[in-house]
């Protein structure tokens, strides 16, 4: 069954925004996918678990969100388990049981309100869990042929004021259907579309070096509360890499007056921003089905059980089992003391000292999965913490992680410390974002009346200066 362009009219769920928006996604191009082979002039009717979802007429389908639970959609585990059922009763509209064909062949019958009964096919691993019409259905819609990721980005508002037509602010790289992709956003435009630089635009490009990928691209500006803006979504498809571009969204996407004058999308200084790639298959024609990396988790595996160590750490009485490649092929730091001429060199059991027991723990899984793990008690105290111990140990892009935590975690009552932090340790990225945070006047008043202040003013002399300097220059 061939997938032409469709237009796609829905309300957007509330709610948890991650799991509804995979969800939503997914059922948009199922129903899409079911809809391809509707061509007829009186509208249709798509139902799933006996309640109508959507109304499919000529290409079009119009579907109401607001309950996922009636898309019969569950997200099972990590992005890219598809699990969706959608049956289309055509002419009467008469609802009809039908069966879900899961992994391993599995049947089961579906029914109203079973939505938790379609966990069969996803938590097997296999992505081709499909409709089985049984004679039951008019449809088959592979559900293996649409592939899903999302990737959210949030913008330090205030940051972006000082930054010219043009610039790009890059979100982190995603899977979808295959292949790599990411999120270009131009705060105050593009320079081709935008040349007074009061718009937002978003454009998504194809990292992966793939031609003629048919994608479904959505872009959600999200609220204080959490839940996607209904005035601010915009949904295209496209053939990707887009002839004669590198990339193709919208410009514009929303204005930034528009953002500044609502009370209901900047939260913390911060503007969301979710979006989802969803990759139209047919046949075989998509690309060969390739798992994730999973090296982190072999390696992590690889610590815990701590098979093949050969050196140990002693971190204030605690004993820390590991690896000298593995370790030195992640810090210079530590590649000097394990395989160079230092003494650590030839010894099994090294003493570190300046380093917590918790911290080296946290420290020292990082260096194996490349996560950074943290429990929902960690506080400033503990990303102070790593980041100093990343600073020693030359692990800059744990060290950037940790600015960024700390980042998040800034008070008016904090400030001071947290910059002293970044001083200390030569973070200008944290620092440069705690000085301007500092200077703000209703934070200046909290900030120099804290103990921290008084530190920063034994300690570092200099910051004092700057944030003076600061201070005048706003005047």
């Amino acid at each position: 069954m061939s997938l032409t362009p469709l237009l796609l009219q829905c309300h957007r769920p509330c709610g948890h925004v991650e799991s509804e928006a995979r969800a939503l996604t997914r059922g948009l191009a199922i129903a899409a996918a079911a809809a391809a082979g509707l061509n007829a002039d009186k509208p249709h009717r798509v139902e799933a678990g006996g309640a109508k979802v959507a109304t499919v007429r000529q290409g079009t389908v119009v579907v109401d969100c607001n309950d996922v639970e009636i898309l019969g959609l569950v997200v099972a585990g990590e992005v890219g388990f598809l699990i969706g059922i959608v049956v289309v009763v055509v002419a009467g509209g008469t609802t009809n049981p039908f069966t879900a064909v899961g992994g391993g062949r599995r049947r089961r019958r579906w029914g109203k309100g079973d939505a938790e009964g379609l966990a069969c096919g996803g938590a097997g691993g296999r992505r081709g869990l499909s409709v089985g019409d049984g004679g039951l259905a008019d449809i088959v819609v592979d559900v293996g042929m649409l592939e899903s990721g999302f990737v959210e980005l949030k913008l330090d508002w205030a940051a972006t004021k000082s930054l010219s037509i043009g610039a790009i602010v890059l979100s982190d790289e995603f899977s979808a259907g295959g292949h790599v992709w990411r999120v270009r956003c131009y705060p105050h435009g593009h320079k081709q579309h935008d040349i007074d630089g009061l718009h937002v635009s978003v454009f998504l490009q194809l990292v992966s070096e793939s031609k003629n990928v048919r994608a479904l691209f959505e872009a959600f500006l999200m609220g204080v509360d959490g839940a996607p803006s209904k005035s601010h979504t915009k949904s295209s498809v496209q053939v990707y890499p887009p002839e004669g571009f590198d990339a193709w969204g919208f410009s514009p996407f929303v204005k930034r007056a528009d953002l500044e004058a609502s009370s209901n999308c900047v939260k913390d200084g911060h503007v969301t921003f979710m979006f989802g790639v969803t990759v139209l298959l047919s046949g075989d024609q998509g690309p060969v089905p390739v798992p994730s990396s999973d090296i982190a988790d072999h390696l992590g595996h690889l610590l815990d059980s701590a098979d093949g160590s050969d050196v140990s750490f002693d971190v204030a009485g605690e004993t820390f089992r590991a690896h000298r490649a593995v370790l030195a092929a992640r810090s210079p730091v530590f590649k000097a003391q394990l395989l160079g001429s230092m003494a650590e060199a030839n010894m099994s059991r090294v003493t570190l000292h300046d380093v917590k027991p918790g911290t080296f723990q946290i420290m020292l899984r990082f260096m194996y999965t490349d996560k950074l793990e943290e429990s929902s008690s960690a506080n400033i105290e503990v990303f102070q913490n790593l980041l100093a111990a990343a600073d020693m140990f030359q692990l800059d892009r744990l060290k950037l992680m940790c600015a960024q935590k700390l980042w998040e975690r800034v008070s008016a009552e904090n400030v001071a410390t947290v910059l002293g932090c970044a001083e200390t340790h030569s973070c200008p990225e944290l620092k440069n974002r705690c000085l301007d945070f500092f200077v703000v006047e209703k934070n200046f008043k909290v900030a120099v009346l804290t103990e921290g202040y008084y530190r920063l003013m034994h300690s570092f002399p200099s910051v004092i200066d700057e944030i003076r300097e600061r201070v005048q220059s706003k005047r």
